[in-house]
């Protein structure tokens, strides 16, 4: 659909339209709108092209008008910002990074939290279509309505939806969970570390699939390294305390446990959240045990409180900043040019950090260092 653009109402004109401007930069009007629109498919477009576009629309006097837009759709600038829970510090940092994000494209954040429950989705679901937003996020897998059915049923009503959770077929964006668990399994290895063990939630959902292979691809490379899973809720636990509000700290110290109860326990533990590796180096320190001395411990999502732990911890910081412009971005393109938008799942990488938790391990990048190297390393 072509955009609807201002029209100078105090002189009775029309200013530039977005095909003055294409036609005279020479390009088509996607491209033109592309650029003017920050859209994440103007990377197509060469930078000094979208420079021409640029200056020739504030030459001729274009703005695009975001209202007008939204007046001829019918759809009001309110985008769903949809997640079981806000519990959690991650879920706290993507949520700033995805208003933040929302606010600069023009659009009003409507924040929704299911608490885990199906009524939950379908009332966020009523509200988004009794309101005509103009679109949803949300920020990871959901429980116990699978993240599919739930945009299933948004783009079903008409509402374009982008997703933080890989793996389930959606446009969006997020973290390489398989190639940082990989990493952490790798450094791990080369650390001298054979018996390997992986502290795994109490639901196991889609991103989590994705850190077990991870992790299970490095150790494949190693036949003498060998792996254990620990689940930290009893198998017959009721759904409700595997999704109590605690479930970090509670996942860590309960894991912590389990960990403790094993006569030959492993020598590294890979965490899947940094709550969790907070919480078992907590646990398993006041019983006595060292860490790194005994037990070496890794996490996952760089929260600013992994620094402050004792010893501080290794993690892989997720860039939630850029994860949350793409996935916005993404979503704006949906909204505004949608027969030109991609509808890709962008994955970025993450940012091994090393710290004491760990000890000294080889070939580990400290603080400042660049992206993780998705290549394997030999030894």
């Amino acid at each position: 659909m072509r955009p609807a653009w201002r029209c100078d109402c105090s002189r009775g004109e029309p200013v530039a339209t977005l095909s003055d401007v294409a036609q005279s930069v020479g390009v088509s009007i996607t491209a033109a709108s592309l650029v003017l629109s920050d859209s994440p498919g103007a990377s197509r477009i060469s930078e000094a092209t979208a420079q021409r576009i640029r200056e020739t629309a504030e030459r001729l006097g274009y703005y695009p008008n975001v209202a007008a837009r939204r007046l001829a759709s019918s759809r009001t600038d309110l985008v769903g910002v949809l997640a079981d829970t806000f519990f959690y510090s991650i879920s706290l940092r993507r949520l700033e990074a995805t208003t933040r994000a929302l606010l600069k494209g023009g659009y009003q954040p409507l924040v929704w939290a299911a608490d885990w429950s199906p009524d939950g989705w379908t009332q966020a679901h009523s509200i988004l279509a009794s309101n005509n937003a103009a679109g949803a996020v949300l920020l990871g897998p959901t429980y116990p309505v699978p993240t599919t059915e739930i945009a299933r049923g948004l783009t079903g009503a008409g509402i374009p939806t982008v997703s933080f959770a890989a793996g389930d077929g959606l446009p969006g964006a997020g973290v390489d969970r398989l190639g940082a668990f990989y990493e952490l399994t790798r450094a791990a290895i080369g650390a001298g570390h054979t018996k390997i063990g992986y502290l795994q939630p109490g639901q196991v959902t889609q991103p989590d699939v994705l850190r077990m292979a991870g992790i299970e691809a490095a150790v494949s490379e190693c036949p003498h390294v060998t792996l254990v899973t620990f689940h930290p809720f009893p198998a017959d636990a009721p759904p409700a305390r595997e999704h109590s509000r605690d479930l970090g700290f509670e996942t860590g110290r309960l894991g912590a446990h389990r960990y403790l109860e094993d006569d030959h326990p492993p020598s590294a533990i890979i965490c899947y959240s940094d709550d969790v590796a907070i919480s078992f180096m907590h646990t398993v320190q006041s019983a006595g045990v060292k860490v790194p001395e005994d037990v070496a411990v890794f996490g996952f999502d760089g929260l600013p409180e992994s620094s402050c732990s004792y010893p501080p911890l290794t993690t892989i910081e997720q860039p939630v900043d850029a994860v949350g412009a793409a996935a916005v971005g993404s979503l704006l393109s949906l909204i505004n040019v949608p027969d030109t938008a991609s509808e890709e799942y962008r994955l970025l990488p993450g940012r091994l950090i090393a710290r004491e938790s760990t000890g000294t391990l080889p070939r580990f990048p400290q603080d400042g260092d660049g992206p993780v190297d998705p290549k394997p390393h030999d030894g």
